[in-house]
């Protein structure tokens, strides 16, 4: 791990003679092991638990002692090994927690008997843990892996294995509350929603992120949106299942909330909404936009995705909803006014959308179904048939292309753009 010390303000390119050879070697870039010549701190199972723990060898055996011995700014570094844990770690200072060798080789485990985590500071980082056997036994049942509030970022982790009421894998309730590059996989709500993440309140930010085999026993198997302005971004929402009635099998925004550039694809509900359900309980009705919502299934209507109770007739964007299934409704579902609620769409609706709209009712032409891939042909219809949204100039698909190529400069529908190849030619 390199740092650049930099000491004075003389850039070192503009220097010449021994003051800038000087000047330059004390500005050097030096490389470190992890944490030697700062104050961080230090976890291995086999440390000795000495003194303030700032080195390997007078390591911390426990992650929440290092943790509380950090000053802000610092970085605890944890080595491989299972950490098992009576408390949540507590995290509620700007310091970051991170593995040397990543989630595979650093494991916190609840043990069954707590949540693993909880980070309270927008200034700290989790990175690279593997989150298991928590639970939460508070009077909330909220968050059975970790809970962020007041802000902070959980990145690089797989969080498997969870359980509570609700929100199996983590509870998110503040804007500044990111979950990034993380696999989410595995977790339970067994009292009500979210069999993988809740957001609520304040909200938070899910990206790049891997949401599957996660389980409800109400509503949103894999994501639970409630009441907030919660983003789900550029994620796998896969195999995720609401039983007893349920509704949103992928996701369920409940009073807000926004999904995009996702892909969603084979989830189940007992109830409505297989792949997406968005519900307006009278704040607003949700965004879902640039997402292929493809092989879901919901018990009773809309095994793609179900609008209800909403009054904003500018819902789904930019989406292909296709070969989903359902008593009734198998692709899209709306109640009363809301099939106004879609706009250059891709979808085999059976309730007829908002006229001159740019939804159209055709195969999207995938690359290969059968395979899970769902990249566009280049005959597909859903080319070019978007519509460019604000902030798209800089928006990247699933794969991390641009949404606006080169050539035409206009968005596809769904998660993944086709991508032209050839060269441009400039002709005088």
């Amino acid at each position: 791990m390199c740092h650049l010390i930099s000491v004075g303000r003389r850039d070192v390119r503009r220097g010449t003679g021994v003051r800038s050879v000087l000047t330059a070697l004390l500005g050097l870039v030096v490389c470190l092991t992890p944490g030697l010549g700062r104050a961080d701190r230090f976890v291995a199972t086999n440390g000795s638990h000495s003194g303030s723990y700032t080195n390997w060898a007078t390591a911390a055996t426990t992650i929440q002692a290092a943790v509380s011995a950090a000053a802000a700014g610092e970085t605890i570094w944890v080595s491989n090994g299972t950490y098992y844990v009576t408390a949540a770690i507590d995290i509620g200072g700007s310091n970051t927690l991170r593995s040397v060798n990543g989630a595979d080789a650093t494991i916190i485990d609840g043990c069954a008997t707590t949540r693993c985590l909880i980070v309270h500071n927008a200034g700290a980082v989790v990175d690279g843990f593997t989150l298991t056997n928590g639970v939460d036994y508070t009077a909330d049942h909220l968050g059975g892996g970790f809970r962020i509030y007041y802000g902070g970022v959980i990145q690089n982790c797989v969080i498997s294995g969870n359980i509570t009421g609700r929100g199996g894998a983590g509870w998110m309730q503040h804007a500044e509350a990111v979950v990034q590059n993380c696999i989410i996989s595995g977790n339970h709500a067994t009292a009500s929603h979210g069999g993988g993440l809740y957001i609520s309140d304040g909200g938070g930010t899910v990206r790049n992120c891997s949401i599957s085999q996660n389980t409800a026993f109400n509503h949103g198997g894999g994501v639970f949106v409630s009441e907030t302005t919660g983003i789900v971004e550029n994620c796998r929402i896969y195999d995720n299942e609401c039983a007893s009635g349920g509704w949103g099998g992928g996701v369920m925004l409940n009073g807000g909330g926004i999904v995009r550039n996702c892909l969603i694809i084979s989830n189940r509900a007992a109830g409505a909404c297989g792949g997406v359900g968005v519900n307006y309980l009278g704040l607003n009705g949700g965004e879902v936009s640039a997402c292929t919502i493809v092989s879901n299934s919901a018990a009773t209507a809309g095994g793609g995705i179900y609008i209800f109770n909403t009054m904003n007739e500018d819902t789904v964007f930019n989406c292909i909803v296709s070969s989903n299934t359902a008593s009734s409704y198998p692709q899209v579902a709306a109640s009363g006014a809301n099939t106004n609620a879609f706009r250059y769409c891709c979808a085999q609706f059976t309730v007829a959308p908002q006229p001159n709209a740019g939804n159209i009712n055709a195969d999207p032409q995938f690359v290969n179904p059968a395979g899970a891939d769902y990249r566009l042909l280049p005959t597909s219809p859903c080319v070019n048939a978007g519509t460019n949204l604000p902030g798209m100039d800089s928006a990247v698909d699933l794969d991390g292309h641009d949404r606006l190529d080169r050539f035409m400069r206009q968005t596809d529908m769904g998660c993944y753009e086709y991508i032209y190849s050839g060269s441009v030619m400039s002709l005088r």
